[in-house]
């Protein structure tokens, strides 16, 4: 699965992007795409995602996008 950090989450608007760790441009997560809906992503927060697949509007992230911290817990 790739990393990334948080580049920031508008938490009313339910989405943000991530910065993948390959380089490349920002990737749109939305808040369906968290693996668990009860955490706050946090700019700079390392975490672990599937994709990045195309979109019309660009990359984004999918579904299952948890921090690294609780992926290797």
């Amino acid at each position: 699965m790739p990393n990334g950090k948080i580049k920031f989450y508008l938490y009313k608007q339910g989405f943000g992007f991530i910065i993948p760790d390959s380089g490349g441009a920002d990737l749109f997560f939305h808040k369906v795409d968290l693996a668990n809906p009860d955490i706050q992503p946090l700019p700079d927060q390392r975490v672990t995602f599937e994709g990045p697949v195309d979109h019309p509007k660009g990359k984004r992230a999918e579904k299952g996008i948890k921090s690294v911290k609780d992926y290797l817990a």
